[in-house]
């Protein structure tokens, strides 16, 4: 190509929707990327062209230049060293579909081929424009905060597109530029696709004195008219200011809640092993608590990790046999000590069965 250029060619409403998502880690958009006509920054893209070169949209990438709340900012664009900022710009995304439409100045939208036949795109004396159509994915699982917040912006109605491209034209008496072929290599998330400054027309072509020249020369052209389009809607910018600023409030808002819940799940992390100490230090006092009572009852071979991990009916069953057991041993020893035809008397208050049973009662408490 001759003079190669790059161009935002950015359009004043950006109209979008979000399509139905069937993968999880995907975000479907679909969104207006271009139109025919005059640009904001002077550049003419006659239907023709548009319809010749729709296609380089697809498989080109989508890229955001994130704040710190991830919400988006420009192209990313150096303008002194006329090169793209690569370490600021993030590909989020791919163009996977691209096709031409006609929208009608009622607002209808016909696509080109299979439905527009009654329309003749190429004809002066018709009524609406020619546009393309970019279907795009955004990468959820890897830019997951990204994706919310596109989600939201565009719930707020404030998600918008700029498209980049590298383009063949030529120059008109009146200075403007029209397009003879054009190569799109992606799209960018931005936030203000309309009121762009230096933002209007991006040259990545050498860096000669004449190409440098030649670029002041558009710069000066696109801050005149920009500046007229501001104060043209200096209303509009007071409300978008009023607008961005119950925004701002909200966005940090909602980072100071995600700063607080990001805090409280470290500390519940740190504490972890410490609940694991006390739980394992319980268990292991349980059971050289529960092994003590079982001693006193003759039982000797205790495991206590075992005990600890009994539950309280099958640790009094177990209590219970040792009594038992050990009942049935104190009967034997008793009969053992008396001689035959030598009657003895027991002169203690209870039976040695009560004095048992009393003593479990007390082990069990």
């Amino acid at each position: 190509m001759d003079n190669n250029k790059l161009f935002d060619l950015t359009k004043k409403e950006t109209q979008l929707e979000i399509a139905s998502v069937h993968d999880a880690d995907l975000m479907k958009i679909r969104c207006f990327a271009t139109t025919e006509g005059e640009n904001l920054n002077g550049t003419i893209f006659p239907p023709k062209i548009l319809l010749n070169c729709y296609r380089t949209f697809i498989d080109k990438p989508v890229v955001i230049v994130p704040d710190g709340f991830n919400n988006p900012t420009g192209h990313g664009y150096d303008y002194k060293k006329q090169e793209f900022q690569n370490d600021k710009r993030v590909n989020v995304g791919h163009i996977v579909n691209a096709f031409p439409v006609f929208v009608t100045d009622e607002g209808d939208i016909i696509e080109i081929y299979g439905g527009a036949e009654d329309y003749d795109i190429f004809s002066e004396e018709r009524k609406g424009e020619l546009r393309i159509i970019t279907d795009i994915v955004i990468y959820k699982h890897y830019f997951y905060d990204i994706a919310e917040r596109l989600k939201l912006l565009h719930d707020l109605g404030n998600l918008s597109f700029s498209m980049e491209s590298m383009v063949d034209y030529y120059k008109t008496e009146d200075g403007a530029s029209v397009c003879t072929d054009i190569s799109f290599t992606g799209l960018a998330i931005v936030d203000k696709p309309a009121f762009v400054r230096a933002k209007s027309i991006e040259v990545a072509g050498q860096k000669e004195d004449e190409e440098a020249m030649e670029f002041k020369e558009m710069y000066e052209a696109e801050k005149a008219k920009n500046e007229a389009l501001i104060a043209e809607k200096a209303v509009v910018d007071e409300e978008l200011e009023n607008t961005k600023t119950s925004l701002a409030e909200t966005k940090e808002e909602l980072a100071n809640s995600k700063a607080e819940l990001a805090n409280a799940q470290a500390e519940v992390e740190a504490l972890k092993p410490y609940k694991e100490q006390v739980e394992n230090a319980e268990k292991e006092a349980l059971g050289k608590e529960r092994a003590a009572k079982l001693e006193k009852f003759g039982i000797k071979d205790i495991d206590v990790a075992e005990l600890s991990e009994m539950s309280n009916v099958d640790f009094a069953e177990k209590l219970v046999e040792a009594a038992d057991n050990m009942k049935v041993e104190v009967a034997e020893e008793e009969n053992k000590a008396e001689p035959m035809g030598v009657p003895q008397y027991n002169t203690s208050t209870g039976s040695n069965q009560d004095k048992l049973i009393k003593a479990l009662g007390s082990l069990l408490k």
